[in-house]
């Protein structure tokens, strides 16, 4: 968090920029998965074991998970992201996370399509 310039605590942090506004804050960990927040809950999806080639695009392969997963279910609305499940967030944390996977483990920013997954 120290690099946003916040200093504190990594839960203050989050918990606190949910109170600004957003809905759903994830922070990726790489090979150690990702964690979501939303004001109700917190979840940790776990990595996925890969032979990584390369990392670039990873963190951005995640999000487009995240967001083509919550597309996809007609979620990306300011009025249900304030409803979000936790089975709603893990399962677009966890298409973040399938993608990502496909993504490191070969070379370049390449992202997997949808037939990949």
């Amino acid at each position: 968090m120290a690099w946003f310039g916040e200093p504190g605590d990594e839960h203050q942090v989050i918990n606190h920029w949910l109170t600004l506004g957003p809905k759903l804050t994830v922070v990726t960990r790489g090979a150690e998965g990702a964690d979501a927040w939303t004001a109700d809950f917190h979840i940790h999806v776990p990595g996925i074991d890969v032979v990584v080639a390369d990392t670039v695009g990873a963190g951005d392969t995640v999000n487009a998970g995240i967001l083509a997963s919550l597309s996809t279910a007609g979620l990306l609305e300011k009025s249900k992201l304030v409803t979000l499940s936790r089975n709603q967030v893990r399962h677009a944390v966890e298409l973040g996370m399938r993608a990502a996977a496909v993504t490191v483990s070969r070379p370049g920013a390449n992202p997997p399509w949808d037939h990949e997954l």
